[in-house]
């Protein structure tokens, strides 16, 4: 008998959904408005992955915050970007 870890079970717009969106936001030409929108939308995806987590599989949870740090942090350059142009 193999013993796992819990299933999060599967939820639209969860995480392979967002990652697969933000891959196409590659292809476009820079909008530094539309590339902060991405980011945030993947750090409040990365939160509720990270609650949901919590309660099923403590270690894991703390597994995944050195992802979702960066991810804050690039929410943060993607920020000074916006701010700086505008008008793109």
């Amino acid at each position: 008998l193999l013993v796992g870890p819990p299933r999060l079970g599967h939820q639209p717009g969860s995480e392979p959904h967002t990652q697969r969106g933000l891959a196409l936001d590659v292809l476009r030409p820079p909008q530094p408005q539309a590339g902060l929108l991405a980011t945030v939308l993947l750090d409040v995806s990365n939160l509720e992955l990270l609650h949901r987590t919590a309660r099923t599989d403590p270690p894991a949870a703390l597994a995944l915050l050195p992802y979702a740090t960066w991810c804050a942090f690039a929410t943060a350059l993607s920020s000074s970007i916006a701010r700086r142009n505008p008008s793109r």
